[in-house]
């Protein structure tokens, strides 16, 4: 029987390997939005501390201007860090539903080829299978001319 050999085997190899490449890829990005979520709660803490903080000082009682300024200024800055945070985290999440879609793609290309191989190795094995029946055919057929032969001959 003749050996299967899939002619497109390089190109299949080549994208399986872009598909692993893929799935590192991804499981990159979906760490560094899990790290970006850290940063966004960690914001939010840090508002809500800014917060409490103002609060505190109105209920204190009279207190300078200056402090009280100082106190808006750093919860304005707290509530700038969470919006960028919060755009930093929305970026991240963008390029993990791309490299998701690149996942996908590359996993198709793969499945792709990988039926066509099947496709082809099912026909491989239809077509040996069908020369060692013409085979068989063939030397039966020899076979029983061989013994007439040999019958007649004897006659």
């Amino acid at each position: 029987m003749s050996r299967f050999r899939f002619r497109l085997e390089p190109v299949l190899e080549h994208r399986e390997r872009q598909e692993e490449l893929a799935q590192q890829e991804l499981a990159q990005s979906i760490a560094a939005v899990a790290r970006q979520q850290e940063a966004v709660v960690a914001a939010e803490r840090a508002v809500e501390a800014e917060l409490e903080e103002l609060r505190h000082l109105q209920t204190g009682g009279a207190l300078p201007l200056h402090e009280l300024r100082q106190q808006h200024e750093a919860l304005d800055r707290a509530r700038q860090m969470l919006a960028h945070e919060v755009a930093s985290l929305e970026a991240l999440e963008g390029v993990a539903i791309d490299r998701r879609s690149a996942v996908i793609a590359a996993s198709q290309a793969v499945e792709a080829l990988e039926k066509l191989k099947e496709r082809h190795k099912t026909s491989h094995v239809a077509e040996v299978d069908r020369r060692d029946v013409a085979l068989m055919d063939e030397l039966a057929l020899r076979t029983h001319r061989a013994g007439a032969s040999a019958r007649g001959n004897a006659a």
